[in-house]
């Protein structure tokens, strides 16, 4: 009886060869060789629905007009978006009066010069006021029908001279 609480004494006690066992036997499970595991295979399906583009558009006010160029009125920005894409719109003031940046509806023509307080009939989308030496982003969905948009800045008499196109495409 006692060689046997000796055997039993001697494989109770821990040693480096069962300890590095348990290391290694635990090591291999987190890589995932225990078993090994196999990470799934993804197949696109060829009927998903296409991914949402978004669209970063950066425009800069200056006194009054869009960008670096001074002749807005014959040579207007044009700004690129897809057809109902989401847009970022950073905007940023560098002039000394406030600006903003509006989307006009289709077939809508602003008076000349624009007078403000007619937004709620012709624009279809507007970013807010930009005050001098401020920056805005604004996030919002292009229009979903194709082609080109009046852009103006609603701020009374900035209008003609401060205007671009948004083309949709």
């Amino acid at each position: 009886m006692g060689q046997l609480f000796k055997l039993a004494r001697h494989w109770a006690r821990p040693s480096w060869v069962g300890l590095w066992g348990v290391v290694m036997a635990v090591g291999l499970a987190a890589c995932g060789w225990w078993g090994m595991a196999e990470t799934p295979v993804v197949t696109p399906t060829p009927n998903a629905p296409p991914t949402r583009s978004v669209t970063l558009l950066n425009v800069i006010f200056q006194d009054t007009y869009y960008g670096d160029q001074d002749d807005n009125a014959i040579n207007p920005p044009v700004w690129a978006v897809p057809a109902g894409g989401a847009v970022i719109l950073n905007v940023e003031n560098q002039g000394q009066l406030e600006h903003n940046w509006a989307i006009v509806k289709p077939g809508i023509a602003p008076p000349i010069p624009y007078d403000g307080g007619q937004d709620d009939e012709i624009i279809l989308y507007g970013a807010g006021m930009v005050y001098s030496n401020n920056r805005t982003t604004v996030t919002f969905n292009a229009p979903t029908e194709p082609g080109e948009y009046l852009v103006i800045c609603t701020v009374e008499n900035h209008y003609p001279l401060m205007q671009g196109r948004l083309s949709v495409e």
